[in-house]
């Protein structure tokens, strides 16, 4: 019998609501079910940040290596307290982690987050004997210090995966790592079954009428200000309209006082992030995302999959590609809040053209098949290769 390969997933993370744990556990379930025991997943989990899931990944009997036995609550926010604590984990984490890589000598070792530790440790490995695999998880801001560092250190990478065509693209002409390992992976958002089971439950639910939904962290990213205020000028035209904000974050009171003050609160509504998000889309008509960058998009990709009508910003990187100059979804100028409520309006509006929306909604379905995980497996699978 030929020995599995081992996978070693390093992905310490400060937030388990982020999309790249979602990514992460995916693309550990499509190794499990499509790769015929080639593989062996582990997960290194760096300082407890995996413990919640265990429960849930077991079920796949994953085997898990934990470097710092911390007791942190997360998830932790604002800028300076995360930073602060990327670089207390680089430092703390770097000798352990050196050791159990020098011990297991695994076949690879994906990155997804705080990298920096692992581009430095692939300078003392035989980059034959240990492949290193970057996953660029979200857009990067190619600023002067990301940019060097990953130059410099990222001659012994094995590869480079990216979410969307555009991000690949901004590495290749950056010229920051050998173009010829630079690869689109597009991430794995969805398990079939899952949303059969969804559907299912569901099945005697209907969509409720004027009901939009957005989802996605309190944060600066999202944006969810825009949106807010966009609504809140033209509630009088729409009255019986209701939008659901379902997420968590550092945001949360801020937003919830901007409510207050706009006198809104009969039709938004804030919900905290919810496992069962699925039960969400099934409800609802319309998703709503004014996020400032996404990198593919996982909430955007999830709405049209349950056949929302999408409206998004047009940001790098994600969204931008998923509207294909709007064929498969309505965009509007990013941070533009005038456009956001023009077509905000337009889909609201008795004009509104639903043959053509219906083209759309298909086409957005049809696009959201790269993002399975037998899809993500196949072409992940090529790379390790």
């Amino acid at each position: 019998m030929t020995k599995s390969k081992k996978i070693f997933y390093w992905s310490p993370h400060i937030n388990n609501h982020i999309a790249t744990v979602k990514a992460v556990k995916n693309s550990i379930c499509s190794i499990k079910k499509f790769g015929n025991s080639k593989y062996e997943p582990i997960i290194i989990n760096v300082f407890g940040e995996w413990n919640e899931h265990k429960e849930n990944l077991d079920n796949m009997d994953i085997k898990y290596i934990d470097l710092i036995n911390l007791n942190i609550k997360l998830p932790i926010s604002g800028i300076f307290k995360s930073r602060l604590f990327y670089i207390l984990i680089s430092i703390f984490a770097f000798p352990k982690l050196f050791f159990v890589l020098k011990r297991f000598q695994p076949d690879y070792v994906i990155a997804h987050l705080i990298v920096t530790p692992i581009l430095i440790i692939s300078h003392f490995f035989n980059k034959d004997n240990v492949k290193f695999i970057l996953r660029i998880s979200g857009l990067p801001s190619l600023n002067l210090w990301r940019k060097n560092i990953w130059k410099f250190f990222g001659k012994k990478l094995h590869s480079i995966t990216c979410p969307t065509k555009a991000t690949k693209e901004l590495l290749s002409n950056s010229k920051v790592f050998d173009e010829n390992k630079i690869f689109l992976l597009e991430d794995p958002i969805f398990k079939m079954s899952e949303i059969r089971r969804a559907k299912k439950k569901n099945f005697y639910s209907k969509k409720e009428k004027n009901k939009l939904i957005s989802v996605g962290r309190l944060t600066y990213q999202k944006n969810f200000e825009l949106m807010i205020k966009g609504f809140s000028r033209i509630k009088k035209y729409y009255p019986d309209y209701r939008l659901t904000i379902v997420g968590s974050g550092e945001k949360k009171h801020e937003l919830k006082k901007l409510l207050d003050n706009l006198s809104i609160s009969n039709q938004i509504l804030i919900k905290p992030f919810s496992p069962n998000i699925y039960d969400f889309y099934l409800k609802s008509e319309i998703f709503i995302s004014t996020a400032l960058w996404e990198d593919p998009g996982f909430t955007i990709l999830e709405a049209a999959m349950f056949n929302l009508t999408i409206l998004t910003s047009n940001c790098p990187n994600g969204p931008r590609e998923f509207l294909n100059e709007n064929k498969r979804g309505h965009g509007f100028i990013n941070g533009n809040s005038d456009d956001f409520e023009k077509n905000l309006k337009h889909i609201l509006s008795n004009d509104f053209n639903y043959e053509d929306n219906f083209k759309k909604k298909t086409l957005a379905k049809k696009y959201c098949r790269r993002f399975t995980i037998f899809n993500h497996f196949t072409k992940f699978e090529k790379i390790l290769n």
